[in-house]
């Protein structure tokens, strides 16, 4: 006998608006640029600013596609189920 693997609609709904909504609330901007000083210290930290607001995107980026890959998980289960 093949048994259904269960998923719930409210708690998917519910887990992935709070990953919507908190990596809404990541982010990060420079308010001022670093323009007095050509040196290695001011260059460094200019690729360090640069690199983190690489990473929040990607960070946000990231958590979108697993949003997407549990709704995708979620409904499969769903049809699945429907189909036994």
């Amino acid at each position: 006998m093949i048994e259904k693997v269960a998923t719930n609609s409210e708690i998917v709904s519910t887990v992935t608006k709070s990953m919507l909504e908190a990596s809404s609330h990541v982010s990060f901007d420079v308010k001022q640029e670093i323009s007095y000083s050509k040196s290695i210290a001011v260059t460094n930290l200019s690729q360090c600013i640069r690199d983190m607001k690489k990473a929040t995107i990607e960070f946000k980026s990231n958590v979108k596609t697993d949003v997407g890959n549990l709704v995708k998980i979620h409904e499969a289960i769903q049809k699945k189920d429907e189909n036994l």
